[in-house]
């Protein structure tokens, strides 16, 4: 199950790069056509194809969490693993490191960062992962030390 959602993933982000274009194309001859091999799922009452701009819809909104997962895993599994496996002052710095950051509530810390850099979807992305790291980092220095015992 896993599998075919990771395949969707990709396969609405590869849409969604590719469709970019195609979701814009205003052909108003065409408003309002039905389904065909052309469009799929019809057009719209300005000529738009329905289906090319739902794919980019769902680009845009599957993107940030991707970016987030991304960053979340790429900052807290290095961490932790190294807290893990070494233990003693690594791993006391790792939990010092994982206290300060979770101090700041998430929400407070991605609204600052968009007051910062701007509220894209790839910052607030990348800042809601940077709030999610700390909790991944725990998670893989427990799983790290249990195996290491």
């Amino acid at each position: 199950m896993r599998a075919v959602a990771t395949l969707l993933l990709g396969l609405v982000l590869a849409l969604g790069l590719a469709w970019g274009e195609r979701a814009l194309e205003v052909i108003t001859p065409l408003a309002s056509a039905a389904p065909s091999l052309d469009a799929p799922l019809g057009r719209d009452h300005l000529g738009r194809d329905v289906l090319a701009r739902l794919v980019v819809g769902a680009w845009a909104f599957v993107t940030p969490g991707a970016l987030a997962c991304g960053v979340a895993l790429g900052i807290g599994v290095p961490i932790g693993a190294a807290a893990g496996w070494f233990g003693g002052l690594v791993a006391a710095g790792q939990r010092a490191l994982t206290a300060s950051v979770e101090s700041v509530p998430t929400l407070g810390l991605v609204c600052l960062g968009a007051a910062i850099f701007g509220p894209s979807p790839q910052v607030l992305g990348a800042l809601a992962g940077l709030a999610w790291a700390p909790r991944v980092a725990e998670a893989v220095r427990a799983r790290l030390e249990s195996l290491r015992q």
